[in-house]
């Protein structure tokens, strides 16, 4: 990822440059807070602030987080600077676009309802989800969630932006939809990751 700062700390995460001036942190809450309590928003917070300073320099690292509309996070003090938090059963992500809007999305693998993976997925994926291992199964139909969440996470547009809709088939790892560019990494951490940000960067 190219910027001010080439490099920086970023507390117990892996960084992955997604794009030019985008990039991704990845950790475990414990990893990143091992002296104290288990707390996903906190975790979130001190990745998010290893990896500004990382992209954007040092002095960026601290900056206010606000809330924009449905929830999405902003830097007031720097509103170039695309920004964005998960987490889910002891894992926490976070995004850093410069000069781009970003989202991304982290969910640990767990059970769902065919109903729920018959509204996330088209006919074609539901298909490829049957045939896989239980186990792998779910862990795929997760990845498609993730993509969905992300993307309309950077958009601004939360549950709004209606994430089931969004066309992602099982093994696609890129794609595009609504302006955004999104790219998935099925198995580089513990827990599906994936990270959408915006093609034409921000207004």
């Amino acid at each position: 990822m190219s910027g001010p700062a080439a490099s920086g700390p970023v507390p117990n995460g892996a960084v992955v440059g997604i794009a030019e001036r985008v990039a991704i942190a990845f950790a475990r809450v414990a990893d990143v807070l091992p002296d104290g309590p288990a707390d996903e928003h906190r975790a979130g917070r001190v990745l998010l602030d290893g990896l500004l300073s990382r992209a954007a320099g040092p002095a960026v690292a601290g900056a206010r987080v606000a809330k924009g509309h449905n929830g999405r996070p902003y830097l007031p003090d720097h509103p170039r600077i695309g920004v964005s938090v998960s987490h889910s059963g002891g894992y926490v992500a976070a995004g850093v676009g410069l000069g781009r809007r970003v989202g991304v999305d982290t969910e640990v693998p767990a059970p769902v309802s065919p109903g729920l993976r018959e509204r996330c997925c088209s006919r074609t994926a539901l298909g490829a989800l049957r045939r896989l291992p239980p186990e792998r199964g779910r862990r795929e139909f997760v990845r498609i969630w993730t993509v969905q969440e992300a993307c309309v996470k950077g958009a601004g547009l939360g549950l709004a932006g209606a994430p089931w809709r969004i066309p992602v088939e099982v093994g696609q790892h890129r794609g595009h939809w609504n302006g955004f560019t999104w790219r998935s990494l099925p198995d580089r951490f513990p827990v599906p990751v994936s990270c959408a940000y915006s093609t034409e960067g921000m207004p």
